[in-house]
């Protein structure tokens, strides 16, 4: 087990970041994963992504919520013990759920944009290895005459 450097792909520049309305509430997901791969020698590059599958607004007692399932896809090149001269690839895909408040919001929903906003690499051993990555989640909405009729009455007093 080397320390080399670990070529890391994916992050989400900072131009490219969608653009949020500020009225609503964003999301911020942190978390670490722990892999196992056998005879592990130097990991060399890691490529994360992340796709949504499906979103869905729910009623609780607390609000209105926008429940957000998802992946992030873990791609890693890396050097085995048993032949360090070849690389080797393995590819993991790590569903997740999670939810934002969405308080008094009556504009439909369109889509959830995405940005990967960190990642970081730790070999914890020769078979483990841990993934920490931090991933932006942010509504779009469909513009409809919901906020247009809020405007007018706003407007028309």
């Amino acid at each position: 087990m080397s320390s080399n450097f670990i070529e890391i792909s994916g992050l989400t520049p900072l131009k490219d970041f969608p653009c949020c309305s500020q009225k609503y509430l964003c999301k911020e997901l942190c978390n670490t994963d722990t892999f196992y791969l056998a005879n592990i020698y130097d990991i060399n590059k890691i490529y994360v992504s992340v796709s949504i599958s499906s979103f869905k607004t729910i009623y609780t007692p607390k609000g209105k919520k926008l429940i957000i399932n998802g992946a992030k896809h873990i791609d890693i090149i890396y050097t085995s013990k048993k032949d360090c001269e070849d690389s080797e690839h393995a590819h993991f895909d790590v569903p997740f759920c999670t939810f934002i408040p969405l308080k008094n919001c009556c504009t439909p929903i369109c889509r959830i944009c995405t940005a990967i906003e960190h990642v970081h690499v730790c070999q914890l051993n020769c078979r483990e290895f841990a993934v920490s990555s931090i991933i932006f989640l942010c509504p779009k909405f469909k513009k409809n005459n919901c906020i247009e009729a809020l405007t007018n009455n706003f407007l028309s007093s």
